[in-house]
């Protein structure tokens, strides 16, 4: 991995700078902010590791950063793919967005949690995503009663 500055953005300026740097083929890190790949991801904790992707190569099950038709940089999981749509989903959310591949930025292939690097494409990240997709169904269900349990604590 090039040895780049951590860059914490949301900003168009940001993306402007990640886009540049993927042309040169480096990867980028970036920090977590938003906290709609919990569990997986936490915001302000865990690094991920962009790298250019080949968007003809891009399968279900990986994680992409991509912008927004309003310029918004989001970071979630491939759930589909038909033709040159994605549907995206973040792992704590219960809804999907569609995007066009051309709206790609870059693939996590690594993230890091406390100075450990971890493999997107390692057998228990590829566990956690299945077993953790499987429950995208039922994830409101699990919401709601988790939050009546943490309220009957109190």
């Amino acid at each position: 991995m090039n040895d780049l500055n951590y860059y914490e953005t949301d900003t168009k300026k940001g993306i402007r700078y990640i886009k540049e740097a993927l042309k040169s083929n480096a990867t980028v890190p970036l920090t977590v902010t938003g906290s709609s790949m919990m569990p997986l991801l936490k915001p302000q904790r865990d690094i991920v590791w962009l790298e250019k992707c080949d968007v003809g190569q891009i399968k279900k099950g990986d994680i992409l950063l991509f912008e927004r038709e309003n310029g918004k940089p989001v970071l979630h999981r491939v759930i589909k793919i038909r033709n040159d749509v994605l549907i995206m989903n973040g792992d704590a959310l219960s809804w999907a967005e569609q995007i066009k591949k051309t709206q790609v930025i870059a693939c996590v292939k690594n993230f890091e949690r406390n100075k450990k690097m971890f493999t997107c494409d390692s057998k228990r990240v590829m566990l956690w995503d299945k077993l953790w997709s499987v429950t995208r169904p039922v994830r409101t269900i699990i919401r709601k009663v988790r939050s009546l349990l943490t309220v009957k604590k109190r």
